[in-house]
């Protein structure tokens, strides 16, 4: 199937014969490696129209990492494990955007929570979700880390084969809390309320709800809203190793907030930024509760003023009108009242 492809029209630098024999030994066609050999010398311009995948030119030329070939970093790490100062580090290393939750709620919204309900209910029924849904939802994107990505992660690590997998984590107990206190908090995954529910419509998040429900599901079990803290702490540790088992130590960092710069850079080949620009810490447990509470907070407001309308609002405005209309209405409502007269089964002799 032919691939469009658009390429930076200063991908490769300008080589004579350096690369022939690599492209001559390639187990390609002649046709390709006509295409291959003239964009190598730039003379072809863009959007390139291949016969195969084009990762054999990464695998060739061996691309520059800033290069955005689709995804570059894969996080692997659940929430609250440190992943919103990721987010922000990769930005900073890569100069380009990174997917996160945070971006879904405060910028996407409605189009990609669709998106995402489809794809986990796809993974739930073990069916297969084509390359070109990625390319859509990462469009512009050089990283993604925490949901709904986490749970897509060894999906995706095939999908992006030369992407680099991050797995965040903390203490396990602290994690625990952590979620208590926040993404896993009775008042964010209880049943909307009709106030919520209005405010998610007009600010395009009718489905977030139903996302973190699923999200939360395929990642910490079915029944996660009834585990209880050491279940919750045994999932999170099961969750950490299966990654460890399942992706290649090659590709992997096991990378903790608290370690800074140093072991993401030496990761991704970037030098280690100056001292005067600490790692980033942000999301703090604090932090998170003050968000989640401003996000409900328009949704209270529109409880108490529906409750002000059905208790107060209502009766004044009913009593109203039946004091200004009160006898049109007892004219008009008269004559639909039945009378209801005695009825005897036998007819009584006076």
């Amino acid at each position: 199937m032919n691939t469009t492809v658009e390429y930076p029209s200063k991908l490769f630098d300008e080589t004579d014969g350096e690369e022939d024999s690599d492209i001559e030994t390639s187990n390609i066609d002649a046709n390709e490696r006509n295409n291959m050999r003239k964009l190598k010398k730039k003379e072809i311009a863009c959007p390139l129209i291949l016969t195969r995948d084009h990762e054999h030119l990464i695998n060739i030329y061996g691309v520059d990492s800033q290069m955005n070939f689709g995804l570059q970093v894969i996080g692997a790490g659940l929430m609250r494990s440190g992943t919103t100062s990721l987010k922000f580090a990769l930005e900073y290393l890569y100069k380009k955007q990174c997917y996160h939750m945070r971006e879904l709620v405060l910028n996407i919204r409605e189009p990609h929570i669709k998106l995402w309900l489809w794809a986990i209910e796809q993974d739930r029924e073990k069916k297969e979700i084509p390359r070109e849904f990625w390319s859509h939802i990462y469009n512009g994107f050089v990283a993604a880390v925490d949901y709904p990505t986490a749970g897509f992660y060894e999906h995706l690590s095939k999908i992006y084969p030369h992407a680099k997998i991050i797995l965040t984590i903390r203490d396990p107990d602290d994690w625990v809390k952590s979620c208590r206190a926040t993404t896993l908090s009775e008042t964010l995954y209880r049943k909307p309320s009709l106030g919520d529910r209005i405010m998610n419509r007009l600010v395009g998040l009718q489905s977030l709800h139903k996302l973190h429900y699923r999200m939360f599901q395929q990642t910490l079990g079915r029944c996660f809203y009834k585990a209880t803290d050491e279940q919750l702490k045994n999932v999170y540790t099961d969750w950490n190793e299966e990654v460890i088992k399942s992706i290649p130590s090659d590709r992997l960092l096991v990378f903790d907030s608290s370690q800074g710069w140093k072991p993401l850079c030496e990761f991704l080949g970037f030098p280690i930024p100056p001292s005067d620009i600490p790692y980033p810490h942000l999301n703090e447990r604090s932090t998170m509760i003050q968000s989640i509470n401003k996000l409900q907070r328009p949704g209270r407001w529109i409880n108490r003023f529906l409750c002000i309308c059905r208790y107060l609002l209502i009766p004044m405005f009913t009593g109203i009108i039946c004091m200004r209309y009160g006898e049109v209405i007892y004219e008009m409502v008269l004559p639909m009242i039945p009378l209801h007269r005695p009825h005897f089964s036998q007819k009584v002799d006076h």
